[in-house]
């Protein structure tokens, strides 16, 4: 499922943008998760658990989840953060 332009974070949908530009394309939830998992390498030193990585991604997909079933009803709602 796309995300609305609308609906993108300024500067994560720049980078959507740059990325595409330079023949790699990411979709925007998937460029979010992984801005997520780069933020907590950095605050860890480099280091993430299995755990730590399962949280990440729960975390993800529980922001998320509630856009894609209102995009399917038709409606416009923006992820939570």
């Amino acid at each position: 499922m796309n995300i609305k332009k609308e609906d993108y974070n300024e500067s994560t949908g720049t980078l959507v943008k740059a990325l595409s530009l330079v023949g790699l394309t990411v979709d925007y939830p998937v460029l979010e998760l992984v801005l997520d998992i780069k933020k907590h390498l950095k605050q860890n030193d480099g280091d993430i658990s299995l755990t730590e990585a399962t949280s990440i991604r729960l975390k993800h997909e529980k922001k998320w989840e509630p856009y894609f079933k209102e995009q399917q009803n038709g409606g416009k709602q923006k992820a939570t953060s």
